[in-house]
């Protein structure tokens, strides 16, 4: 039976790294009878850009609501219908941070196209530690959504939704098609990992290149001057400066421990959450956190560092409003 491969995240568990790849070696994957379908969404991927991955148009045909910009989301279903039967037996995959299946009608008509065309779901999820998953979309947040709130503040309202994506993965495809990992477990080969195990090729990709990466914690307090000064939400000025700092790619990262408050709100939420999670893991199980620091990590920034944030906001604004 052919296959479909869905990857379908979580967000910040190097998604767009493996996106990168799989638009790079997309004839590789089809040597080994994988069709990496390439569409406008994955245009910037080859070139290492952060992409949403070619499975964007079925995100968005299964929940319209998503903002992207397409004129008719509701065409993808006949136009995947046509591609799996025109596929001379060969396997599909699709990748994106944004496949969700909702049990609704339009995930019905999905399952039904692949179950007619005679293929099987394998769809890949990988998630993190809650502290370190948190802690990454809150990353994302201030450096592509202008956030300015400091970190306890986001994790009220954060919620990574792994449990229940994942458990719609089984609802859709069933429970064998769901292959949930650790993405600490294989984050340092994480790229032959799904190549070889995963995907089963006969390929290695030789890329360690940081795609999408996380800010420093000085970047982040730096950042949140600048948007508190760009404006709360002023998501072009976070992302413009945000882009220069992903530039800059000789960083070094410490292992993120939250502060007692911290790990008190996530283990509040997210207990039920892991221990679901981990009865399906393959692999090492995941934590709320490997441990607990005391005190802030956050750092008081000079004046003068203040100064040129602010004056920078300024200067992005009046670019954009020119």
């Amino acid at each position: 039976m052919r296959t479909l491969y869905l990857h379908c995240g979580a967000p910040k568990t190097g998604t767009s790294f493996l996106q990168v790849l799989f638009a790079r070696h997309a004839d590789v994957l089809k040597e080994n009878n994988i069709i990496y379908p390439h569409n406008s969404f994955t245009e910037g991927a080859s070139k290492g850009k952060i992409t949403s991955g070619n499975g964007i148009l079925m995100a968005n045909y299964l929940r319209p609501q998503l903002p992207h910009h397409i004129e008719n989301k509701d065409i993808f279903i006949d136009d995947f219908d046509r591609m799996l039967r025109e596929g001379e037996g060969k396997d599909f995959l699709f990748s994106s941070e944004f496949l969700v299946f909702p049990r609704n009608e339009r995930t019905q008509r999905l399952v039904d196209v692949i179950n007619g065309n005679g293929y099987n779901v394998k769809a890949l999820y990988f998630v993190r530690d809650i502290a370190d998953a948190a802690r990454s979309a809150y990353s994302q947040q201030v450096k592509r959504h202008g956030e300015v709130k400091n970190f306890a503040d986001f994790l009220k309202t954060w919620d990574g939704f792994a449990l229940h994506h994942t458990n719609l993965i089984a609802s859709a495809f069933g429970e064998d098609s769901l292959s949930l990992f650790n993405y600490g477990q294989h984050k340092e080969d994480l790229a032959k990992f799904v190549f070889r195990d995963f995907l089963g090729c006969d390929f290695d990709p030789d890329f360690h290149e940081k795609i999408n990466r996380s800010l420093t914690d000085k970047e982040m307090d730096l950042l949140i001057s600048f948007n508190s000064v760009a404006g709360d939400g002023n998501a072009f000025a976070s992302t413009f400066v945000s882009d220069a700092l992903m530039r800059m790619n000789d960083v070094s990262y410490d292992d993120f421990l939250p502060n007692e408050e911290e790990f008190e709100i996530l283990d509040g939420k997210f207990s039920n959450a892991v221990k679901g999670l981990n009865r399906r893991i393959i692999g090492e199980p995941i934590r709320i956190s490997k441990g607990v620091r005391g005190g802030s990590i956050s750092q008081e920034l000079s004046d003068f560092e203040r100064f040129t944030m602010a004056v920078l906001a300024k200067l992005v604004n009046n670019s954009r409003n020119r």
